[in-house]
């Protein structure tokens, strides 16, 4: 499961610009350095890393999955609380997603409607 970092890097390759290629293989990096592939410090961290690492793990915990079904908005917000608390992802990005949260997850789900409607009909065709 952790090997997926490393092959967004293999399959992003030198075409993609580095600030892109890097946001995409660090989204599973930690301020407190035990994230992954690199244990990478908040020092190390941009501000895109960083929102995109909050937005994985909301995405992750949003969504119904072949382990589990979708979390709860307040399981959510609770979960990235605690995060944001043990210094683990950006307590600035937390504060905005949990502020926003409605709006943002509505506009997501907008957005992502049409990716979501032709993977299903892939489904019902395969």
């Amino acid at each position: 499961m952790r090997t997926h970092v490393e092959l967004t890097g293999l399959i992003l390759g030198p075409d993609v610009e580095e600030k892109i290629r890097k946001i995409a293989m660090r989204h599973h990096e930690k301020l407190d350095d035990s994230g992954y592939p690199l244990g990478l410090t908040a020092m190390v961290l941009s501000l895109e890393e960083r929102i995109v690492a909050v937005a994985d793990i909301v995405s992750a915990l949003a969504g119904t999955r072949s382990y589990k079904e979708a979390f709860s908005r307040e399981r959510i917000v609770g979960i990235i609380g605690k995060m944001k608390e043990d210094g683990l992802i950006d307590g600035s990005i937390v504060d905005v997603m949990t502020d926003n949260f409605d709006d943002i997850m509505g506009k997501t789900g907008v957005r992502c409607q049409p990716i979501m409607d032709m993977y299903q009909d892939i489904q019902r065709e395969y």
